[in-house]
């Protein structure tokens, strides 16, 4: 189908840029991508007959070339001629650019998944997957059109890098803000400190009992240490001398 041949060409295109100077798909020059696109169809003879007189020179990045050829490898169906090939990814490009500032716009969750009314196997309510009856076909059940769903069927073909600037934007729009402290050297009074005492969960493993092992364990103490923590504190984000940039 036309879905799984762009996401086949989606997956391929966001490995060699990955390998780029700049790592953004979006901004990956044809002088860089076109030379490991026909070196991995031609390593796997995947090449169209139009194509096999070119040739372009080999590209200087080898980690770009066998992250491309393992992509092709896994791939068992035939591939249109080049310039076809860059067509499709010229728009795949034009849609991922107007998508980087139009998925902050919309909502990634279907109306139903906010209903807590089932409706019935004829009527609307919420969606099958929230259900958890995927693997059941229900006759007449009604999936409410909606762009959420929309986007969701059609995540393959959105580049990583959409994808992470989409995720970064949301984390840094809910990031509690800190107040500073007076001392640059000293933390804030809002950043709490977790304490974890690795020996103690390493003598916990060492008992029989599974609850003491769960206990004493490095994620039991961490349960321990954050179970009155509020949302908001978990979102907090703060870089302070000596933290290397690093927000804790």
């Amino acid at each position: 189908s036309p879905l799984e041949s762009d996401t086949i060409l989606c997956d391929i295109v966001t490995s060699i840029s990955d390998h780029s100077p700049g790592g953004n798909t979006l901004n990956c020059p044809y002088r860089f991508l076109c030379p490991v696109l026909f070196h991995a169809l031609k390593a796997h003879n995947y090449l169209h007959e139009e194509d096999l007189i070119a040739d372009f020179n080999v590209c200087e990045s080898s980690s770009a070339h066998e992250s491309a050829s393992s992509r092709v490898a896994k791939v068992s169906c035939s591939f249109p001629p080049m310039r076809a090939l860059l067509c499709r990814i010229a728009m795949l490009r034009a849609l991922n650019r107007r998508a980087k500032y139009a998925l902050p716009l919309y909502s990634l969750r279907p109306p139903q998944e906010d209903s807590a009314v089932l409706g019935g196997c004829s009527g609307f309510g919420a969606s099958v997957e929230r259900l958890g009856k995927t693997e059941q076909k229900l006759s007449g059940w009604i999936q409410a059109p909606s762009i959420g769903k929309r986007l969701r069927v059609l995540k393959t073909l959105f580049f990583t890098s959409v994808k992470r600037s989409l995720f970064d934007g949301i984390t840094e729009a809910t990031t509690t803000a800190t107040s500073l402290s007076q001392d640059e050297y000293e933390l804030p009074r809002d950043i709490r400190t977790v304490r974890v005492n690795r020996l103690k969960a390493r003598k916990g493993m060492n008992s029989s009992d599974r609850i003491i092992r769960r206990k004493n364990s490095v994620f039991g103490q961490l349960q321990t240490e954050l179970r009155g923590w509020t949302g908001a504190a978990l979102r907090r984000g703060y870089v302070a001398k000596g933290h290397g940039g690093q927000k804790r």
